[in-house]
């Protein structure tokens, strides 16, 4: 019927990435695009074959004159992993077999003559598979078995979503809460002598908010709300500095939780009429989280692990500005301020010196920059009735950022250019889009990912240099 529909998705990845590992100041300064010779030797990569398929069914009811309209959505999807990867000790393969649900209902009525959008849901994922690690000999599989175990990981979720019209298309109230429950489990094979762990997390996440319009352009808006991150199943691997190294799970990593508020103002001035600055459009947040038992990672012997930090404060401001200075031309400028540090951060660091007591309170929260600018340049043109074109220019600048939780060594501050020329052709049911880019015009080099807190100070990883890429989309309606 036309008020349901049912979609069928599916997606396949086949992929190979290398990894050049981590390099230190010195090297980094030295020889940017120099690998770590470790990864080298030992071919750090991962090969991916992953595909996933879904069954969407939505359907629509109610009279929209009567102003009771609702919607339902359920979806159902399962999909298969495998991974093959290196790191300097193993050679590991891993299958993840998934099955999940998402059930969504939502309904538009009137509550005492004034609008109201009600949505209750539901969340069901599972995923569970073996995991083997054989000896890395130089990149190569051995034939000695180190490990062997099945990991799974089940969540559950439901939750709830109230939006209520306190002044008729002026003034909203939004109240939500959600229940999740996360199992984990890693049940050992070899080595004998490990104990199979079980972890549970259960939270529950309110949120309310306001929006008021203080004209019909412009409205001011706030919210508070507790939520919690679970550890991902990646990060609750156990670690040499735990409580219990016997047990297969870090039984000393808990949820994150954090408080957020946040404050801000939007709008929308429209002048099509005029020749300059025909449309304006804006977003300033400020936002405060403060949050106790932070997941922080820490690395040692390349291997990333995760504790918990006491305190965070998280304070800063995000702006938005996105503007039509003139026709067929778009100028977006983002920009985020960030205040990040520490609260309290004391813990016993075990080091071959001994155990070391560390107090990191009051640092600064590392690979964070405190000033991050991006400014897109579109401008869109007609070629002729069938035929359009696009070019863009979009730079970012990224601020210095602290490496570890010392803050005693710094990543430099970078600015790159990135700039994409575009056509889009249709006729009839037929279209066509191809494209072309250089990313990194300039051919900068900068740190494109932080290894926070590594134990052997090899913290940076060169981002990429220029580089081409290029797409071609050919469509057929019918």
């Amino acid at each position: 019927g036309n008020r349901s529909s049912i979609s069928i998705l599916g997606n396949y990845v086949d992929g190979e990435i290398e990894f050049p590992g981590s390099l230190t100041k010195t090297e980094i300064e030295n020889n940017p695009l120099q690998a770590y010779s470790l990864a080298v030797s030992q071919d750090y990569k991962r090969i991916t074959k992953k595909g996933r398929v879904a069954i969407r069914y939505k359907k629509n009811f109610g009279e929209q004159e009567e102003n009771s309209l609702s919607e339902f959505e359920l979806t159902g999807y399962g999909g298969i992993k495998e991974l093959q990867k290196t790191n300097n000790e193993f050679y590991t393969y891993s299958t993840r077999y998934s099955l999940g649900a998402l059930t969504r209902f939502t309904n538009h009525s009137q509550v005492f003559n004034r609008k109201n959008i009600f949505t209750i849901g539901m969340d069901f994922a599972h995923q569970s598979g073996p995991v083997t690690d054989f000896d890395n000999v130089a990149g190569v599989r051995g034939i000695s078995v180190q490990n062997e175990f099945n990991e799974s990981l089940s969540n559950l979720g439901f939750y709830c979503l109230e939006k209520f019209s306190l002044l008729e298309d002026k003034f909203d109230a939004l109240i939500s809460t959600r229940f999740d429950r996360n199992i984990f489990s890693k049940n050992i094979f070899i080595p004998f002598g490990s104990l199979d762990t079980t972890r549970v997390f259960e939270k529950f996440a309110p949120k309310a908010g306001l929006n008021y319009k203080l004209n019909p352009t412009l409205a001011i808006y706030t919210s508070y709300g507790l939520s919690y991150d679970f550890p991902a199943l990646s990060e609750l691997e156990n670690t040499p500095l735990s409580s219990n190294i016997s047990y297969s799970l870090n039984p000393d990593l808990n949820a994150q939780r954090s408080y957020s508020f946040e404050l801000g103002m939007k709008g929308n001035i429209l002048n099509r009429e005029s020749e300059f600055m025909r449309a304006i459009s804006f977003d300033v947040t400020f936002f405060n989280y403060k949050i106790t038992e932070e997941i922080v990672p820490f690395v040692i012997s390349q291997r990333t692990y995760f504790r918990n930090a006491g305190k965070t404060n998280r304070t800063g401001i995000e702006i938005g500005i996105k503007t039509e200075p003139f026709e067929e031309i778009e100028l977006t400028t983002n920009y985020t301020y960030t205040h990040f540090r520490y609260g309290t951060y004391r813990f016993i660091d075990s080091t071959a010196s001994g155990n070391i007591p560390r107090n990191y309170s009051n640092n600064v929260v590392p690979s964070i920059p405190e000033h991050i600018l991006n400014l897109i340049l579109n401008y869109e043109y007609e070629i002729s009735d069938n035929v359009n074109g696009l070019l863009q220019w979009d730079c970012d600048y990224i601020s210095k950022m602290f490496v570890n939780d010392d803050n005693n060594e710094i990543s430099d501050a970078y600015f790159y250019g990135n700039c994409m020329a575009g056509i889009n052709f249709a006729v009839g049911n037929i279209g066509a889009t191809g494209y072309f880019g250089v990313n990194n015009i300039f051919d900068k080099r900068y740190v494109g990912f932080i290894n926070i807190n590594d134990f052997e100070n090899r913290y940076y990883e060169t981002g990429e240099p220029r580089n081409l890429y290029g797409g071609l989309t050919l469509s057929y309606k019918f």
